[in-house]
Order: C-alpha cells, then sequence, then structure tokens
C-alpha cells in the first residue's frame, strides 16, 4: 500500500529534456506552416486545423525530417532508413528496437506506420498522471470504472471503492487493468475526455506526433493510433521517473483497499508480461527491467520491454500487431538476440 511514498523524479528535468521540450513546440509550429502551405497548394483549405490528423503522400519522411532538423533527435536514437532491416524477420506488423545508452538502432519495421497500441496506452496514461498528482493521494472511484466491453482486463473496482493513486498506477501498469486506468483519468484529468486531451497535448510535446489517444486505457476506439517509434519516446520520458521504473519490475503486486462497503480488500495481481510472470522465458543473455504488454483485437498482442545486457546498456524493444502469444514472445527472443550480433 502507498502510505506515505511520494512521486520523484530524477533530479528535476535536466537539459536534455528541457532542451526537448522546447524543440517540441518548435516542432510543432514548423509542421503547422508546413501543412497551411500544402493546404494553399492543392486547395484544401481546412486541412490545417487538423495538422496531426492530415495523411500527406510523404509525410512520414517529413516527420522524420523535421525531427532531425529542429534538434529534438539529441540523445535519442533516429531511424535513417528502414530499409536496411529485413522486414520479413518478424511477422508482427511493427517492431523496433532502440539502444538508449548508445542511440543505436538495432532493429525497425514500420516504426511510423500508426497502429492501434492497445493497453500501451497506459504508458502515456502513467505519465500524465506522474507528472499531475502525487502517489500517496487518496482516491474515490466513480462511475468510470464500470467498463463492460467484452474480453477488456478488470481489476473489477466498484463506484465508492477507495485507492491510492500508486495503487492504481500499479493496478494499470502491472496488471493493465482497463478500469484503473480509468479511474486515474477521472482522478487526474477531471474526466476521461480532459485527461485524454492532457495525454495528447503530451504526446505533442515529446515529438510523438503520429499519436492520437481517444482513450485513457487503450481498448479499440476509432482513430486511437500511435506509432513504435513515438512509443519509443513516451517510454523513455516515462524511464525519468524512479517510481515508473520500480513499478514495472515488480513481477506481482500485493494491494489493500477499503471497498465501498467499507470493507478492507486484499488482491494480488500479476505482471501481465510473459516475461515478468514466467509464463515466457526469456533466451538472450539480458536482464529484465519491465514493460507493458497489450492485447486488443484491433491491435493483436503487443509487447514493449526494457532490459540489459552484461555490459550494462539498456535496450528498448517494441513489438505491435503480432498473431498470438506464442509469436509475440518468439519474435520478441529474436530481437533481443540482436544484442550479441
Amino acid at each position: 500500500m502507498a502510505g506515505s511514498v511520494q512521486m520523484s523524479k530524477k533530479d528535476g528535468e535536466g537539459t536534455e529534456a528541457a532542451v526537448g521540450r522546447h524543440f517540441g513546440k518548435v516542432r510543432s509550429v514548423g509542421l503547422f506552416i508546413l501543412l497551411v502551405m500544402v493546404s494553399s497548394l492543392t486547395g484544401c483549405q481546412e486541412s490545417y486545423l487538423e495538422p496531426y490528423q492530415v495523411k500527406l503522400e510523404g509525410y512520414e519522411q517529413l516527420e522524420q525530417s523535421l525531427y532531425r532538423q529542429t534538434g529534438m533527435a539529441e540523445g535519442k536514437s533516429v531511424i535513417e532508413d528502414e530499409s536496411v532491416f529485413d522486414a520479413s524477420e518478424v511477422s508482427a506488423a511493427a517492431a523496433g528496437m532502440f539502444c538508449l545508452d548508445s542511440e543505436r538502432v538495432l532493429y525497425s519495421k514500420a516504426a511510423f506506420e500508426p497502429l492501434a497500441p492497445a493497453s500501451l496506452t497506459k504508458l502515456m496514461t502513467a505519465l500524465v498522471t506522474l507528472e499531475n498528482a502525487s502517489l500517496d493521494e487518496t482516491v474515490r472511484l466513480g462511475e468510470e470504472v464500470l467498463i463492460t466491453e467484452p474480453g477488456a482486463r478488470l481489476c473489477y473496482f466498484q463506484p465508492g471503492d477507495i485507492l491510492t493513486v500508486e495503487q492504481l498506477l500499479c493496478a494499470s501498469l502491472i496488471y493493465s487493468g482497463n478500469d484503473a486506468a480509468a479511474a486515474l483519468a477521472v482522478h487526474v484529468g477531471g474526466s476521461e475526455q480532459d485527461f485524454v486531451n492532457m495525454m495528447n497535448e503530451e504526446a505533442r510535446r515529446l515529438g510523438a506526433t503520429s499519436t492520437k489517444f481517444k482513450n485513457s486505457h487503450g481498448l479499440d476506439a476509432d482513430g486511437h493510433v500511435t506509432t513504435v517509434y513515438d512509443l519509443y519516446l513516451i517510454f523513455s520520458l516515462c524511464l525519468e521517473y524512479d517510481d515508473f521504473c520500480r513499478m514495472i519490475a515488480m513481477s506481482s503486486y500485493d494491494c489493500t483497499y477499503q471497498t465501498a462497503e467499507g470493507t478492507s480488500k486484499q488482491v494480488t495481481w500479476l505482471n501481465s508480461n510473459g516475461f515478468m510472470n514466467g509464463a515466457a522465458s526469456l533466451s538472450a543473455d539480458m536482464k529484465m527491467l519491465g514493460g507493458k504488454t497489450g492485447t486488443t483485437e484491433d491491435a493483436g498482442k503487443c509487447l514493449l520491454v526494457y532490459t540489459e545486457d552484461v555490459q550494462g546498456r539498456r535496450y528498448i524493444s517494441i513489438l505491435l500487431g503480432a498473431a498470438d502469444d506464442t509469436i509475440l514472445y518468439d519474435e520478441m527472443n529474436r530481437l533481443l538476440q540482436k544484442i550479441a550480433e
């Protein structure tokens, strides 16, 4: 239970993060101007009003070029040419593997393709929560936790239950409870929609301009998309929070909270990551530091893992749109084996 634990971030934002945020605004302005110019040439008078939804031929290349030119790529891996990688190595719809310490891209497939991210959405939910709330804040749950979508992963909270922000974050990140994410959204944002607006604003600030969130949990919704590369950017920022790193490293989480009836309820949530809960074996000589899973009908099987090699170098590896769990973990192991190549 959270008790008096407080949110912590490593020594403030730091110069690099501050520069990244500054140039995120510059990049947004650059994209705005670019799309207004294209609009005037094509006769589309309203396209500039929604710059992050406009689909233009070659837009992804323009985005990547602007990302490098504005300086936002400083300290980040940059995918210069995906054609140097063999896309047939994985069957998943998209994939990427990035070294945090050398900025080396070890693999990339469709890394700029907007796709449904399922519960990898909760990484941004956690980030916005950590930026705007303390872990020991008390949350009385409301009707937002009554999610009825078939197959949705739930903690089965009820309106009136009382938990802390930390408990809800663990339920969301470790167990991937959709009702936990919805509760955080309402607590932090005031409403689900206002919180989603905060998520999308944060995505724009950090340069994840192919991302558009429609909810806080990742259940399928039209237009709810992100990319492998945007997830890399989002997760990199999450890692600046020590509490986030601590939570995703747990194989399980024991929670005691007060129910709406005033009784105490004890539950244990297992980590949904097969590498963390023992359902999948890590074949590479790596240390698993954490990650996040996601599964929906539109997204397929998704997985992001955070690992460390024997030299202490850290990696973010991502797969989106795998057909089943066996393929998901087999192909993630295949990516991780590239470290030794």
